[in-house]
C-alpha cells in the first residue's frame, strides 16, 4: 500500500516521494516527506482527511516498509466525545527494537475553544494524570500544540484503525474525567446554571441573565458574571469576587432575580434609581418576549408545529420562560413558603395577584446581604 521511491537526488527535500495505493506523491502540503528525529528513516505526514482514513483502515503495522520509520495520520476520522474542542491524529513509530508504538495525539481548536477551563490547565492536569497512572506519553513543548498518549503495538498484523480504537474507551474515560475534574474545579466557588432557551428569545434572555451582575451591584455585592455556550444549551456563573459572600445567598437573590419577570411589579415612579433600573429591565425583557411571540404566532406552520407553539407562547407571555428552560435549579421556588425573612415566595404574589415592591425587594435582599440601606 505504501513505497518509498528514492529518486536519487542530491537535494534532501526532493530526494524521496512515496507511492501510496498506486498514486506517488512528492513531498508537500498533502503528504510531508522528512528525516526521522529519532531513529534512522523516514518519517511521513499525511494530511489528506480521506487518505488518512484508507490509510487507517487498510495499512497493517506488519506491512510498513522497514525504511519507514514513523507515519503520522491528521486530522483524523475518530475523535472523543466532546464539545468540538477537540481533535485527534495518529501517529505511529517504529522504535530501535523494531517494535511499533502507537501515540494517540490529542490536539486544539483553539479559535473554538469555549470551555471554562484553559487548554493549558487542561493539559497540565490530563499529563499529571498519565503519570499518575503511569501512561507513557510525549508532550510538545508548548501545551497549545497538543501532547500524545503512547500505546504499545503488540500484534503487528492489525492495523492502525483497529489498534486506534482497541484505546478509545481508555482515552475517553481519562478525558472525561479530567473535564468532570476541571469544570467542578472551575465551579466551586461558583453559582452556575444551565438554560436551554427557544431559539426566538434567546438573545433577549441573555441580555436579561448579564444584567444580574448590576442587580447585585445594587444590592452592594460585586460579582464576575459569565455566559458560555456549551452542546446548545448556555452555562450562566456568577463569582463573588469576596470569597467571603456566601453563595446559597447569591443562589436566593438569583432565584427572585429569575422570577421576577413572572411576577406583578409594582410601579416605581418615586422608587430609588437602583429599583426604577431593575423595573426597565423587566419590561424590556417583557417586551421583547411579546414581540417575539407575535412573531412566532405570524409565521405559517403545520398543525404539528402548532402546538408546540402555543406552549412556548405562554412561557413568553407569562414571563415564566426563564424559569421553564432552566436545566438544574433545585429545589424550584415553588416549594419554598418563605425566600428570605419577611419576604414571601414570589409564587404567592402571582397566585394572589399582590404586586411586588421593588424597592422593599432590593432592601430586604441588602439586608439579606448584611448590607446597611443608603
Amino acid at each position: 500500500m505504501i513505497e518509498l521511491i528514492d529518486k536519487g537526488t542530491s537535494t534532501p527535500f526532493d530526494r524521496y516521494a512515496v507511492r501510496i495505493e498506486g498514486k506517488v506523491y512528492s513531498s508537500g502540503s498533502d503528504v510531508l516527506i522528512s528525516k526521522s528525529k529519532e531513529v534512522d528513516g523516514i518519517a511521513l505526514l499525511i494530511t489528506l482527511r480521506n487518505l488518512s482514513r484508507r490509510i487507517a483502515t487498510a495499512l497493517r503495522f506488519s506491512e510498513v516498509p522497514a525504511s519507514i520509520q514513523a507515519i503520522e495520520l491528521r486530522p483524523h476520522y475518530l475523535v472523543l466525545e466532546s464539545d468540538n474542542c477537540f481533535y485527534q491524529g495518529i501517529s505511529f513509530k517504529r522504535t530501535a527494537s523494531g517494535q511499533f508504538q502507537l501515540g494517540w495525539t490529542i490536539q486544539f481548536y483553539m479559535v473554538n475553544w469555549n470551555e471554562v477551563f484553559s487548554i493549558v490547565e487542561y493539559v497540565g492536569d490530563f499529563i499529571a494524570l498519565l503519570k499518575h497512572n503511569q501512561i507513557p506519553y510525549e508532550a510538545e513543548e508548548s501545551p497549545a500544540f497538543g501532547f500524545s498518549i503512547v500505546f504499545r503495538v503488540d500484534d503487528p498484523d492489525s492495523t492502525v484503525e483497529s489498534e486506534f480504537l482497541k484505546h478509545q474507551e481508555e482515552v475517553q474515560s481519562l478525558h472525561n474525567e479530567i473535564v468532570s475534574s476541571l469544570r467542578s474545579k472551575r465551579h466551586r466557588q461558583t453559582v452556575s446554571m444551565f438554560f436551554d432557551f427557544p431559539e426566538e428569545v434567546k438573545v433577549a434572555c441573555e441580555q436579561y441573565l448579564l444584567y444580574f451582575g448590576q442587580f447585585l451591584k445594587d444590592l452592594g455585592v460585586s460579582v464576575d458574571t459569565a455566559l458560555t455556550h456549551e452542546a446548545g444549551e448556555v452555562l450562566f456563573t456568577v463569582k463573588p469576587t469576596d470569597e467571603k459572600v456566601a453563595l446559597d445567598k447569591i443562589r436566593n437573590a438569583l432565584d427572585v432575580y429569575l422570577h421576577l419577570p413572572s411576577s406583578p411589579v409594582g410601579d416605581t415612579e418615586n422608587a430609588s434609581i437602583a429599583a426604577q433600573r431593575l423595573e426597565a429591565n423587566i419590561l424590556r425583557l417583557r417586551s421583547d418576549l411579546k414581540l417575539a411571540s407575535a412573531e412566532l404566532q405570524a409565521k405559517e406552520t403545520t398543525i404539528e408545529a402548532q402546538q408546540l407553539i402555543i406552549n412556548v407562547q405562554k412561557g413568553m407571555l407569562s414571563g415564566d420562560i426563564l424559569v421553564d428552560s432552566m436545566k438544574d435549579v433545585t429545589p424550584k421556588l415553588e416549594e419554598k413558603e418563605h425566600l428570605i425573612d419577611g419576604v414571601v415566595a414570589l409564587s404567592i404574589y402571582k397566585e394572589k395577584g399582590i404586586e411586588v415592591n421593588l424597592g422593599e425587594l432590593l432592601r430586604r435582599l441588602k439586608k439579606m446581604f448584611g448590607k446597611k440601606d443608603e
